[in-house]
């Protein structure tokens, strides 16, 4: 099991998902940097880091979701649902609910407006509100996710999403390829739909989870192709792999931006789904890139980035906690990019602390549990028929 577990693995991949990362921690460092300053001065920063460049490099992670956990079923091997089950919530849930912790503490020692930014203030603006922690703990209802720490809201989605998965990828590869994407497509549709028709949050909240499933599903369709998307960049030259880079990221940062323009008068607009199908293709692009070119695997292969792969995760969870703790302690006494400058170092030595304490234990318990549940699975005899 476990030597098929580190044939199917690609970590290159694990590289895409550090860098996805450290896009989101930038993007969080400049809009405080932004907001703060309400100068024109950064503001052509924007022109290469879009205001939606943190919600796209959530997008890489549901697709990279689809493709790492489809390759499984893919190859002929599905896992059974407890065991997809227990690795699931090992790997996601449990280290969440550490980073949650932390950012209750948080929360309860530093709480209050600190900045001159309205948009960073918003994050531990009130003191601990025990229903709101309980929500978060439970993934149930509409509720603030930005209180303790806002990249928490994409977590919601990839639980919710887990719960399906198994039985969702199974339906997904019975279907070709092409119906595979048409569906994606229609629940995208269907949420914007649904989102126009009604008002209600709590009704809002399942059709986002559709589109985003939807996300999942493009994530299964390039596991499906992964062999041939290899052949294909075996047999081209280095040249249009670089082209092939290029168009992806323009896709990633500005198809978005250049698709909400074309939609500029169409109702609804603002929910942007759409917009995250363009930035879908880009992240599609680097996936295919990431795990079948051999120029760029061999970047990503790079100790530092391959860390950075390593500690994606807790990166992800702890980097906004780190900033809202670093800058009620100095702000105010000391510049804002210093405390950027700061902030950074202290991020990546706490993630790596926390994956080594937190995240790395919980993922091998998780796998022991569920060897043993898979061992029972198959050693359980089959009932007679009387």
């Amino acid at each position: 099991m476990a030597t098929q577990k580190a044939h199917n693995r690609i970590p290159e991949l694990d590289s895409l998902r550090g860098i996805a990362a450290l896009v989101v921690v930038f993007h969080h460092y400049i809009g405080l940097l932004i907001t703060d300053r309400r100068t024109t001065h950064f503001l052509g920063i924007r022109y290469l880091f879009p205001d939606s460049l943190g919600q796209n490099a959530v997008i890489v992670f549901f697709l990279l979701s689809g493709f790492v956990l489809s390759m499984p079923a893919v190859n002929g091997k599905p896992q059974p649902y407890s065991v997809f089950m227990i690795r699931r919530i090992f790997r996601i849930y449990f280290p969440y609910l550490a980073a949650l912790l932390l950012a209750i503490f948080g929360d309860y020692m530093f709480h209050g407006t600190i900045t001159r930014s309205p948009w960073f203030n918003q994050f531990w603006s009130t003191p601990i509100q025990w229903r709101l922690v309980f929500q978060h703990i439970l993934f149930l209802g509409v509720y603030n996710t930005n209180q303790f720490d806002p990249p928490f809201w994409s977590l919601v989605y990839e639980m919710r999403i887990s719960f399906v998965f198994p039985v969702f990828c199974l339906f997904a590869l019975k279907l070709s390829i092409k119906w595979t994407i048409v569906i994606a497509a229609l629940f995208s549709i269907v949420t914007q739909v649904i989102v126009l028709a009604h008002s209600s949050p709590y009704i809002v909240a399942f059709p986002a989870t559709l589109h985003y499933a939807g996300l999942f599903l493009i994530g299964i369709a390039l596991a499906r192709r992964h062999k041939s998307i290899c052949e294909y960049f075996d047999s081209i030259p280095n040249t249009d792999h670089a082209v092939l880079a290029a168009l992806s990221v323009i896709l990633f940062v500005y198809g978005g931006i250049l698709l909400n323009g074309l939609l500029s008068n169409v109702p609804g607009k603002d929910l942007a789904v759409f917009d995250d199908w363009a930035t879908a293709a880009g992240a599609a692009g680097f996936i295919a890139l990431s795990s079948s070119s051999q120029l760029f695997k061999q970047y990503l292969r790079w100790p530092p980035i391959h860390l950075l792969g390593q500690i994606s995760y807790s990166l992800y969870l702890l980097h906004f906690i780190i900033l809202l703790a670093v800058v009620h302690l100095l702000y105010g006494r000391t510049p804002l990019l210093l405390i950027l400058a700061i902030s950074l170092p202290v991020t990546i030595l706490a993630s790596w602390i926390f994956y080594k304490t937190i995240e790395l234990p919980f993922m091998v318990l998780g796998r022991k549990l569920s060897g043993k549940i898979d061992y029972l699975v198959k050693v359980t005899p089959s009932a007679e028929p009387g």
